[in-house]
C-alpha cells in the first residue's frame, strides 16, 4: 500500500530518520522507544513535517510520491484515502464543537455527502450506545475511551485505503487499551499501528518494523520478532513488557 524508499529526514544537519525502507501493506506495526523517530515516519507520510526539515527519498502511495506532492493534493488524501488516529484523543477534536458538527465538517472538507447514519452505526459497533446523545455532546464531556472510539470511526468514514494510528491507545487506561485493541483488530482496512508497546502491537499486526535512533534496525513477521529478536533494542522492548 505504501512503499518508503531511502527516506531521510534532516534537521540542522542531524538525521532524524536515516535510510528508511519499508513496504507497508496489510496490518503492520512500527515500534520503538520514546524519541526513536517512529512518529516522524507518520508525519513524513502525511506530510506534516515542518518546512525547516529536509526530506529526501520517496514515499509511494497508489502510484504517487507523497514527498513531491503539493499541499493541496496531500490535503485531499489526509482523512480520505489515508485515515489518521492520533495519540491524544482529548486534543484531536475541538472541545467546544459538538461531535456531529465535526463529523459534518470532515464530509464538507472532502466534498462528500454527509452520512451521519454510517457514523452512528460505526460507533455503535465500537460499543457506544445512545448514539444520538453522543453526537450532540462536546468532546470535553466524553472520556478518553469514548473519544478514541469516535476517532477510529471518523478515520473509517470515507472508506480509506489505509489507516495510520500513532500511539492510539497510549493515553488510555489498561482496560480501555484492551477494548480499543479489540476494535482495531476487527477493522478490515489495512492499517499501520505505531507504538512503544511491543506486547500490545504484537496482538494486532502481522509484520513489525523496529526503529531506534531514527534507523530501521529490525523487521519481520510478528512471531519471528517475538520469538527470535536479533537487535538489542528489540530485546529491550520485549524485556520491558515482562
Amino acid at each position: 500500500m505504501i512503499r518508503i524508499n531511502n527516506l531521510n529526514l534532516i534537521y540542522k544537519d542531524k538525521y532524524i530518520l536515516k535510510n528508511i525502507n519499508m513496504n507497508l501493506k496489510g496490518k503492520v506495526g512500527i515500534i520503538g522507544s520514546s524519541g526513536s523517530g517512529k512518529s516522524m515516519i507518520t508525519k513524513s507520510i502525511l506530510k506534516l513535517v515542518p518546512e525547516k526539515f529536509i526530506t529526501q527519498g520517496s514515499i509511494d502511495f497508489m502510484g504517487e510520491d507523497l514527498v513531491k506532492m503539493k499541499e493541496k493534493d496531500i490535503a485531499n488524501i489526509r482523512g480520505k484515502s489515508i485515515g489518521y488516529v492520533p495519540q491524544d484523543p482529548h486534543t484531536a477534536l475541538d472541545p467546544e464543537i459538538k461531535i456531529y458538527k465535526q463529523v459534518e465538517e470532515l464530509y464538507k472538507i472532502h466534498k462528500e455527502k454527509v452520512n451521519m447514519e454510517k457514523f452512528e452505526k460505526l460507533i455503535k459497533n465500537f460499543g457506544l450506545e445512545n448514539t444520538e446523545e453522543i453526537l450532540n455532546k462536546y468532546p470535553r464531556k466524553l472520556s478518553g475511551g469514548q473519544l478514541q472510539r469516535i476517532l477510529i470511526a471518523i478515520s473509517l468514514l470515507l472508506n480509506p485505503k489505509l489507516i495510520i494510528m500513532d500511539e492510539a491507545t497510549t493515553a488510555l487506561d489498561s482496560i480501555s487499551q484492551y477494548q480499543i485493541a479489540q476494535i482495531i483488530k476487527s477493522i478490515d482496512t489495512d492499517y499501520i499501528f505505531i507504538s512503544h508497546d511491543l506486547k500490545l502491537v504484537s496482538k494486532m499486526v502481522d509484520y513489525i518494523y523496529v526503529i531506534n535512533h531514527g534507523e530501521l534496525v529490525e523487521e519481520g513477521k510478528t512471531e519471528e520478532i517475538l520469538e527470535r529478536p536479533k537487535n538489542e533494542s528489540t530485546i529491550k522492548l520485549l524485556e520491558a513488557q515482562l
